[in-house]
């Protein structure tokens, strides 16, 4: 099946996402993944694009962003490079690191913005990681909301901006994830866009 064409877009919001190899581990101690972020941190500078919101987990990534100019492919290819060379040599091995290329899905509704930022956060949640997404580390989240010091390379004002409050961040947070959202990213073929309109035409 040949591969889908990627949309690369001038100031586009994607949703960015991959997953180990088998659904193996991509990282396996602090080491690695204070690594993840900063090889993430260079490629961002390297490229000129805006990341809002991350999500780290043990076999796999979420990454919310906006590129500058239509680069996202130079910028995944750099950023996918890096780290699974890192990785590699940390860990002494020389194989695959993800199970293939990344996946990128279009943001084109506002209202889906929203809601990619709310699943983006709650990963560790829907997981039974931990309870509330304020006890996870390894996103953006409690960045956001002031439990931890905001990274230089985390781009808050464009969400915060969405919102009236801290609080009323926090309170969308403790909202449920859309089933429609959630049913789609059960399937194993994406549309390269998120929107009403795709998401409707699927179910």
């Amino acid at each position: 099946m040949p591969r889908d064409r990627r949309l690369l877009v001038k100031k586009g919001v994607y949703h960015i996402f991959n997953r180990g190899i088998s659904r193996k581990d991509i990282q396996f101690c602090r080491e690695h993944s204070d690594y993840f972020l900063a090889v993430l941190k260079r490629s961002l500078e390297r490229y000129g694009v805006k990341l809002f919101a991350y999500c780290l987990m043990k076999n796999h990534y979420h990454l919310m962003v906006q590129p500058s100019e239509a680069n996202l492919d130079k910028f995944m290819q750099f950023f996918g490079s890096q780290l699974s060379r890192g990785i590699n040599q940390m860990i002494g091995g020389d194989g695959a690191l993800f199970k293939g290329r990344y996946r990128s899905l279009l943001v084109e509704d506002d209202s889906y913005v929203y809601q990619l930022f709310k699943y983006i956060h709650l990963n560790p949640v829907k997981a039974n990681i931990v309870i509330r997404a304020d006890q996870y580390r390894l996103s953006s989240y409690r960045a956001y909301i002031g439990d931890d010091t905001s990274p230089e390379w985390l781009d808050k004002t464009f969400m915060l901006n969405r919102f009236t409050s801290i609080e009323a961040l926090k309170c969308y947070h403790e909202g449920d994830i859309s089933p429609s959202l959630e049913k789609l990213y059960k399937r194993k073929r994406l549309p390269s866009r998120l929107s009403k309109d795709t998401i409707s035409g699927l179910f």
